[in-house]
């Protein structure tokens, strides 16, 4: 028995004892590992940035990474952490007991326990704990085993996107909200300095650019805001500017960019109006205005035409009031084609429904100059007419729950398929019928620039002009014949279920004219039918009145029906039928002409009536006067307008090319003598933009042009869909040597896919930008892709001319902008976006708790070298 305590040795050998213990590693094994010491080690090495990885402007994310004070090495023993030692912080901490247990089943299934079980939030907090022990030594025993945490990277990723309040689930996503599943719109907050704004002023479409309806639409919606992708404040003052900047580079793109002013774009294409602030159509005017001089003469304005994609009812109103700055398009006119012609029989409406329904005032009888509004027509178009038709086809035979938007790539190959094969029928379920009546309807008709698609000529899914559609002859012939025969004043009339048109012929602008040689050799006539059961009595006359110029005059027909088909001859020859006026200039046609037609190419009846005689090299078009203007509108519908032919050289489904000799912009220039031939005055070229990747919406998945980041990367370098921006240039070029313009398609309203992410404060709206009802984000902090690429065109072109266009134009900075009251700005160039100059964007599935907060408080985790806020079990 000891009977002296020797103190001071006694303290020696505790004090060796607590050395030993602090400097050497614990050697324990997994039940050793106390979770009093998985709580005191797990622990944040200190609380400033250093010590956290892949946080969101700071903001913790279920992410997030950090550096804890002590390492479980080899899942046995405890060691401190190195300044490169990272771990998820899902290891340590969850927002909820929900994700907690969702967490250790997930690794469960994984292998991350000797012994897998199933846990639930009926269990202890001890229970759990035990749980996660046992997950957290398989980890580190990995990590020990792999030399390195990749894997487990993946995994956090693999689980945090499992998760409800981290993915698309828990943001609303709605199938019929837009065409992306819903929007996200911006606003402020004091957490997101960087991403605030003093505008986002939504719905300033033309119909309510002062904020108020100027005119009642029959509660019809004239807009929205919110459309694609990350939807641009276009009520932003810098970026109103830097739309201006952007129209300048695309009508100087040759001299900026080749250092050639004849590979300049000479007008633009206007996209999506009813989706953005109405600023911008006075912007763009006055660009025209002063830089070329628009408004002092037509010349001045054809040779600089803008044309607007506006589907709103009360759009051609605003256009007029400001001054017919733009064409606006007869959207009416283009519905009532579809909805007399193209549907199938049973669906149709009248024919008096086609003559009737447009924007141009009495084409009955047409005989006045500059007094319709300045218009462009057209019957199908790059997103109208076949995309939705392709998505019908994937609905019904792929794709039950699929209504269009993200597509997927084999299932539109299938489609295209079917739809071609459709096309071709002589009943058809899908495609539209009467291609060719709608274009001899359009491009007969006065007051109106008739735009031809490119669907219509070529099949919309073959490499770039291999592939003729059926009605190419028809519409070729209705084309070269428009040069050469339609002029003069128009006579619209139905009789016994007909459609008639007559064009009097050049010089002859009423029925009572009576012209002079060129006269009696041109004007047209055209027969339309959409009854393939017609006939008609045997009394019955349909009469065309073709003008006293025509009176005792033979004519032809340019456009037959047949059984198999329509026939067409564009020159005089001796296996044509023909008919004589009589002494009032009559053409009357009976039941030996007249009845309808059932084939691939007519569904109805059609026949396009010219007088015999004509040079082949006659043309009737009218040149644009020099004149100085004496109106204040800048556009007239006038002869020199109507010449006009605009070629929409694009469908949104070629498909990408497999060769250089493939690409659009090598292929056009070898054929510009088909497009003279033909009439074409404009071509609207295709988006040039280099397109993001991915299938975020039908656009990318395409690559049309129309999903971009970058409004400057024309193709430099490799080449978009289209081609290489020096083969953009020769095409341009190579188009204005003979005669013909170009117009580029300005897209102001979204940017596809930007790749930085940012933090803003987000609420879930609908297209106008309203609150869904019942919505969790409401104000939410959100990551969102919100920063545009730092290394892009964007960064060496944006802003870069507004200087240089504040001298000389000053006038342009001076006026007050309608919408937000501000003017432009030449010293703010945007040269890298981010949300302060987006209104928000589609919902991105990132999820409404994404970055995370204190459920009892609701502050947000945040770090920073100053003042952080942590969740309490890593402090």
């Amino acid at each position: 028995m000891l009977r002296k305590f020797h103190l001071p040795l006694f303290m020696f050998f505790c004090l060796v004892t607590i050395l030993f213990i602090f400097q050497s590693p614990q050697i324990v094994n997994a039940n050793e590992v106390t979770l009093t010491s998985i709580n005191n080690y797990n622990r944040a090495y200190n609380h400033t940035a250093n010590s956290f990885d892949d946080t969101a402007d700071g903001f913790l994310t279920p992410e997030s990474w950090y550096r804890p004070k002590q390492i479980l090495r080899d899942g046995a023993h405890w060691t401190p952490s190195n300044v490169d030692d990272r771990r998820p912080l899902l290891m340590s901490w969850w927002p909820d007991r929900s994700t907690k247990v969702n967490y250790l089943n997930f690794m469960n299934g994984r292998g991350f326990v000797d012994t897998p079980s199933y846990h639930t939030t009926l269990e202890s907090n001890h229970q759990l704990a035990v749980a996660n022990r046992s997950v957290q030594v398989a980890i580190e025993r990995k990590i020990s085993q792999t030399h390195q945490v990749d894997w487990l990277r993946q995994l956090i990723k693999q689980f945090v996107n499992s998760q409800p309040q981290w993915n698309i689930e828990s943001e609303g996503y709605d199938i019929n909200d837009g065409f992306q599943g819903g929007a996200l719109r911006y606003g402020n907050s004091k957490y997101t300095p960087a991403a605030n704004s003093n505008y986002r002023i939504l719905n300033r479409y033309p119909n309510r650019q002062t904020g108020k309806n100027a005119h009642d639409d029959e509660n019809l919606s004239d807009g929205n805001e919110f459309l694609l992708a990350n939807d641009v404040d276009n009520s932003n003052p810098v970026v109103q500017s830097e739309a201006l900047n952007w129209v300048y580079y695309l009508t100087h793109f040759g001299s900026i960019t080749q250092h050639n002013p004849a590979a300049n774009f000479d007008g633009i294409r206007f996209d999506a109006v009813d989706n953005v602030d109405a600023d911008l159509l006075n912007i763009t005017a006055d660009y025209f205005k002063q830089e070329y001089h628009v408004n002092r003469s037509d010349k001045n304005a054809i040779d600089h035409l803008s044309i607007l994609e506006d589907w709103a009812g009360k759009d051609p109103n605003y256009v007029s009031e400001h001054g017919d700055n733009q064409l606006t398009m007869d959207s009416d006119q283009h519905f009532a084609l579809i909805n007399s012609l193209a549907l199938p029989q049973k669906q149709r409406l009248s024919m008096n429904h086609l003559a009737d329904y447009t924007i141009v005032p009495n084409r009955d009888n047409d005989t006045t100059q500059n007094r319709a509004t300045p218009n462009y027509s057209f019957m199908r178009a790059h997103d109208s007419g076949v995309q939705e038709i392709l998505f019908q086809i994937i609905h019904d035979k792929y794709d039950h729950r699929f209504v269009g938007g993200r597509v997927n790539s084999d299932y539109l190959r299938q489609a295209l398929k079917v739809y071609n094969a459709d096309e071709q029928a002589t009943n058809k379920k899908y495609a539209y019928y009467n291609i060719p009546a709608s274009y001899a309807f359009m491009l007969t008709n006065k007051d109106t620039v008739p735009r031809v698609y490119y669907g219509d000529m070529y099949s919309d899914d073959g490499q770039f002009m291999a592939n003729k559609s059926p009605y190419f002859n028809a519409i070729e012939t209705l084309l070269e014949a428009r040069v050469k025969y339609v002029a003069g004043g128009q006579k619209l009339n139905v009789q016994h279920g007909l459609l008639t048109s007559v064009r009097f012929g050049s010089g002859a602008n009423k029925l009572s004219s009576r012209g002079n040689q060129k006269t009696r050799t041109s004007g047209i006539g055209v027969v339309i039918g959409n009854q393939p059961q017609m006939k008609l009595k045997s009394n019955a006359k349909v009469i065309l009145n073709m003008g006293a110029a025509h009176k005792n005059q033979t004519y032809r027909q340019l456009i037959a029906p047949s059984t198999n088909g329509l026939v067409t001859a564009l020159a005089d020859n001796n296996n044509q039928q023909t008919l004589k006026t009589n002494g009032k200039g009559q053409l009357i046609l009976t039941n030996k002409q007249i009845q309808g037609y059932l084939n691939p190419q007519l569904s109805g009846y059609l026949s396009v009536w010219v007088p015999t005689g004509a040079a082949d090299s006659q043309d009737v078009r009218t040149a644009p006067s020099s004149a100085r203007n004496q109106t204040k509108q800048t556009f007239h519908s006038n002869a020199a307008l109507d010449s006009q032919v605009i070629f929409e050289a694009f469908s949104n489904f070629q498909p990408v090319p497999t060769s250089h000799q493939e690409y659009e912009n090598v292929i056009l220039p070898q054929r510009v003598n088909d497009f003279k031939r033909w009439g074409i005055t404009y071509m609207q070229l295709p988006p040039q933009y280099r397109s993001v990747g991915g299938n975020s919406f039908v656009d990318a998945t395409t690559q049309n042009g129309y999903a971009f980041n970058d409004r400057y990367d024309l193709g430099f370098g490799s080449p978009t869909k289209y081609g290489t921006a020096s083969e953009l240039a020769n095409t341009i070029e190579t188009f204005h040597r003979d005669g013909i313009k170009s117009l580029a398609d300005f897209v102001p309203n979204q940017l596809y896919d930007l790749p930085g992410k940012q933090v803003v404060s987000a609420t879930r709206v609908d297209i106008n930008g309203k609150r869904i009802k019942g919505t969790k984000l409401v104000n939410r902090l959100y990551l969102a892709n919100a920063l545009g690429p730092k290394n892009s065109y964007q960064a060496k072109y944006g802003g870069k001319f507004l200087k240089q266009l504040q001298k000389q134009h000053p006038k342009l900075f001076r006026v007050r902008q309608i919408s937000n009251g501000q003017r432009l700005v030449s010293n703010q160039p945007l040269r890298q976006w981010s949300a302060k100059y987006l209104n928000g964007s589609n919902i991105q599935g990132r999820g409404i708790n994404y970055i995370l907060q204190d459920s009892h408080s609701h502050k947000y985790y945040l770090v920073t070298n100053h003042h952080g806020y942590l969740p309490q079990a890593i402090k």
